[in-house]
């Protein structure tokens, strides 16, 4: 059997003419795919390759996306974005291409987001995804196409291309000279021109477009790394720094000795394996002084533990990254002992991350990627703090705040220590603003002048370098020495008649009674709850309670109609108001020192259902109360008739037979035995 050579050799050219339409339709796609990675088309389409399987299967691996900007989407979709919303989107340099899950939708269209997932993926992605970063939907995947256009942007597969071009256009020579035979040089050249126009075209475009898909991938990424600009997904080995939050928290612009900031950032494997990284600081700009002052502390968020703590300017961490992502703690202070050289000063520096293979021992060798974050830190004016906890203590060290009163011209002004390690001492000043002394400790103690009246103090915290805090605000003190002071039980609340009289429901009052052998001021005393809706009554600044003596309140003079008293009052105040119910008085000196007061809850004694019975202190005022029920206290000295039913002892002593705590003795009883004479009987039987 004779071979048919003519028809081999047209299969032959009919199979070449295919090769060569297939390698122009790739040249093409080479130039589609590199060129709206970088470029927007008109009508908003973009195409992007995908390097892994996150998408798998609705987007295999190696395929290309053809993505189209739309004015909504919706959960569902597949769309490409980028990872850094300031990114520009022709300089993107973290790409993804992942299904929505959910559209979270704010008060303004503008507050869009998506919460978005990889098909292949066991979790929803750990940052949301805003309007802004969205590049489009996916509107066509074409499988494996996405390797070779990546190959093809190497040098290598660039250098394949000219070479599989060249061989092209020296084979279409070889046949146009063979089928031409002898025909005029012009018309070769015609067709050669006519045959290799169209290759040269494709040659330089793709040059062009291979050139430009170096230029955006040596902006974004390493030489190293796999990942190229135009890939919606890592390959090999990526990662990415997401920010949680925008910037340090405050007061990184304005920070003070002991002040601390925080941030936190979240490292993402974004590659198909684990890796080794290392973490350092570079500085950038300002004062390299306090970048070195800085104190920092990082932390693994997920296990809650401390990975460095020492000074920024020598953070260097090592450590290996197997998990799908590391949430990193950076807490940046300035130390207590910081010198005030470093105040208004700029600590501009970066934290890089730099990442490997992890069988490789660092990054020259294998795959790797870089990431880093720029922050700035700056410090306020260190002049010292302003003093804080001003207050005034009396002669016995009790508190008076400020706005207190004192009978004694000795006092201390008090406040805290300041924190400044180079503290050198206190400006104190008095009403006058004159400094009037230079205490290196936090309090001073001296005399007020000799002269009752108001004084105010104040002071400033000056430090070694002679810088001055702002003076605190003035503390006042009253020096009153025609009030005074008493012990807990010098005065007593000796008898309350709450119950009102047989003239009328209103008609109460209470009796003091003073303890010790001095009369006492009741200037400025008040008893609290004694009053009209539980107000407290202030007695009046003349008061005087004589020794051993009583001072009565009521609320009507003895000689009004509406009172049924027949001793004099010594203070008369419509305000006294007595709840039937009881009432928990407390008797309190000028300076609010409990002197005395009766139990809460219900009156612990007296009587308004058998006759209106007063409540009077027993003997001993530490046993309690009891009502007066004798005989005497219905008396006419101190009742204005004594008709049975008003009992009590205004303005007097206490005396009761029912009173628990006195004792009544009675003599011993004396048992008489009547003396018994015995006589002894003689028996009348013995003479017998």
């Amino acid at each position: 059997m004779k071979l048919n050579i003519a028809k081999i050799v047209k299969i032959l050219k009919i199979i070449a003419n295919f090769g060569y339409f297939l390698f122009i339709i790739f040249v093409i796609a080479i130039i589609a795919g590199t060129s709206l990675s970088t470029f927007e088309a008109p009508g908003g389409f973009r195409m992007f390759s995908v390097l892994s399987g996150s998408m798998e299967p609705a987007v295999m691996t190696d395929s290309i996306v053809l993505v189209k900007s739309q004015s909504e989407y919706t959960a569902g979709d597949i769309i490409t974005f980028l990872t850094d919303p300031s990114a520009n989107p022709k300089n993107a340099r973290n790409v993804v291409t992942h299904r929505i899950e959910s559209v979270n939708r704010g008060e303004l269209p503008s507050e869009v987001s998506y919460t978005t997932k990889g098909d292949a993926n066991k979790t929803v992605d750990l940052e949301m995804v805003y309007s802004k970063q969205v590049l489009g939907k996916v509107v066509f995947a074409l499988p494996y196409i996405g390797k070779a256009i990546a190959f093809a942007r190497t040098p290598t597969g660039f250098i394949s291309l000219i070479v599989l071009s060249a061989i092209l256009i020296y084979t279409e020579i070889l046949n146009v000279k063979k089928e031409s035979g002898k025909l005029l040089a012009g018309v070769l050249e015609k067709i050669k021109a006519k045959k290799t126009k169209l290759l040269s075209i494709l040659l330089v475009l793709c040059f062009v477009a291979n050139q430009t898909a170096v230029s955006s991938y040596a902006l974004g990424l390493n030489n190293n790394e796999l990942s190229t600009d135009n890939s919606a997904e890592a390959g090999t080995l990526d990662f990415g720094v997401l920010y949680r939050d925008d910037n340090w928290s405050t007061p990184y612009d304005n920070m003070f000795r002991n002040d601390g900031t925080d941030r936190d950032i979240v490292l993402v494997n974004m590659g198909s394996q684990p890796f080794v990284y290392k973490q350092y600081f570079e500085f950038v700009s300002g004062s390299n002084d306090l970048c070195g002052e800085l104190d920092l502390k990082v932390y693994d968020m997920g296990t809650a533990s401390k990975i460095y703590d020492g000074k920024l300017d020598d953070y260097v961490l090592n450590s290996t990254f197997d998990t799908d992502n590391l949430r990193l703690g950076y807490t940046a202070e300035v130390p207590s002992d910081a010198p005030y050289a470093v105040s208004q000063k700029s600590c501009e520096f970066k934290i890089i991350t730099v990442a490997w293979q992890a069988e490789f021992s660092d990054e020259t060798q294998g795959f790797w990627d870089q990431e880093e974050f720029t922050s700035q830190i700056t410090t306020g004016d260190w002049i010292p703090q302003v003093p804080t906890g001003l207050h005034i203590l009396d002669h016995n060290g009790a508190d008076l705040g400020c706005g207190g009163v004192t009978n004694n011209r000795t006092i201390t002004v008090d406040w805290d220590d300041n924190p400044e390690f180079d503290l050198a001492h206190y400006d104190y000043q008095n009403k006058d603003e004159i400094t009037i002394s230079q205490p290196t400790v936090s309090h001073f103690t001296g005399d007020i002048r000799d002269e009752d009246g108001a004084y105010k103090y104040r002071v400033s915290a000056i430090d070694e370098g002679g810088n001055a805090s702002a003076f605190t605000e003035w503390c006042e003190l009253t020096l009153d020495r025609t009030i005074q002071d008493a012990s807990q039980g010098d005065v007593i609340i000796n008898e309350v008649f709450w119950t009102g009289s047989t003239v009328g429901s209103d008609d109460e009052w209470i009796e003091l009674y003073n303890d010790t052998s001095s009369d006492i001021k009741l200037k400025n005393w008040v008893i609290e709850r004694a009053g009209n809706d539980d107000a407290s009554l202030v007695l009046p600044n003349d008061a005087v309670l004589p020794a051993h003596g009583y001072f009565l309140i009521s609320r009507y003079t003895e000689d009004d109609g509406n009172s049924a008293l027949n001793v004099s009052v010594d203070w008369v105040t419509s305000d006294i108001d007595l709840e039937d119910d009881g009432e928990a008085l407390e008797l309190k000196d000028a300076f609010g020192n409990t002197i005395d007061s009766t139990p809460s809850g219900e009156w612990p004694a007296g009587d308004d259902e058998t006759g209106n019975r007063s409540m009077e202190r027993n003997d001993d005022p530490d046993s309690g109360w009891h009502s007066c029920l004798d005989v005497v206290c219905n008396d006419g000295t101190y009742w204005d008739t004594n008709d049975g039913d008003d009992y009590g002892t205004p303005a007097g002593e206490n005396h009761s037979e029912n009173d628990p705590s006195l004792e009544i003795s009675l003599p011993e009883p004396v048992i008489e035995v009547p003396l018994v004479e015995l006589v002894k009987e003689t028996s009348t039987t013995e003479q017998l």
